[in-house]
């Protein structure tokens, strides 16, 4: 699990692949009742874009909810090594925020502000990455 401090304000969640594939990533708001996919916006530079709105950001910070994303790689003929990995980050506005895991340790982020994953290799054709968001 990773925890994001976000402001009680709406959010936007990004995520992108790190070696050359076919990426896909959906985002979920889980509350009590309901489990809801959040939508997300293809950019031209392949990062899928998800608006999380001030009521789901209120929520999560109370733990009355939580977020969790999906990612699903394709093995890409035309890849530089049979590699897999991923990148998110969560912003409010220009600010790119601060993460860390469940304990309190700060994580490290890359220059433009996203968390990634290992590098990992494709075991099979498809590979799926998923994280758990908290915000506090």
């Amino acid at each position: 699990m990773h925890i994001w401090n976000p402001a009680a304000a709406a959010a936007v969640v990004r995520a992108s692949a790190l070696r050359p594939c076919v990426f896909g990533s959906r985002l979920y708001y889980r509350d009590a009742t309901s489990l809801t996919e959040i939508t997300g916006t293809t950019q031209p530079d392949g990062t899928v874009q998800f608006a999380v709105t001030r009521a789901q950001v209120t929520a999560v910070k109370s733990n009355a909810a939580y977020l969790f994303i999906t990612t699903r790689h394709v093995l890409h003929p035309g890849a530089p090594d049979l590699r897999w990995g991923w990148r998110y980050q969560v912003a409010q506005g220009n600010r790119r925020l601060r993460a860390t895991d469940s304990d309190g340790t700060l994580l490290n982020l890359d220059a433009q502000g996203y968390l990634r994953s290992p590098l990992e290799p494709f075991d099979e054709q498809v590979e799926i990455g998923r994280e758990t968001i908290a915000f506090t």
